[in-house]
């Protein structure tokens, strides 16, 4: 799984890979790694229909979440908290919208190096 989370002072862009037992755990860094590489290289960058898929899901997503007048509350007070306006609904999936292959790679070139990756590797307890 492959996520994004934002915040008000920086975000978090994660990747969560579940191993069968006997997996190779640092090839499957790698491979994450020259994956997130090709994307910032430009060597394969992201097509439309990736990218489409990826705003079609956001979108899906946002709409659940106004499933219950909490919900909808919620969205709105966190828009005026964090923008200082309730009426921004429109202008955040607008932003997700204008989303291009050109932009996610600047922004994997910026911000998704190996340098700037914190790694969380969680095992499971052995049996006694």
């Amino acid at each position: 799984d492959v996520f994004q989370y934002s915040r008000q002072q920086g975000s978090l862009f994660m990747v969560i890979a579940i191993l069968s037992p006997g997996a190779d755990r640092a090839e499957v860094e790698r491979t994450i790694q020259l994956n997130l590489a090709d994307i910032a290289n430009g060597s394969r960058p992201l097509t439309e229909r990736e990218l489409l898929q990826s705003k079609n899901g956001l979108e899906m997503n946002f709409v659940w979440g106004l499933e219950t007048s909490l919900e909808k509350a919620e969205l709105l007070q966190n828009y005026m908290f964090y923008q200082g306006t309730s009426d921004f609904m429109e202008a955040d999936r607008e932003r997700y919208r204008a989303v291009d292959p050109v932009g996610v790679q600047r922004v994997t070139v910026d911000w998704l190096a190996p340098e700037k990756a914190a790694r969380l590797v969680v095992m499971p307890q052995e049996a006694e």
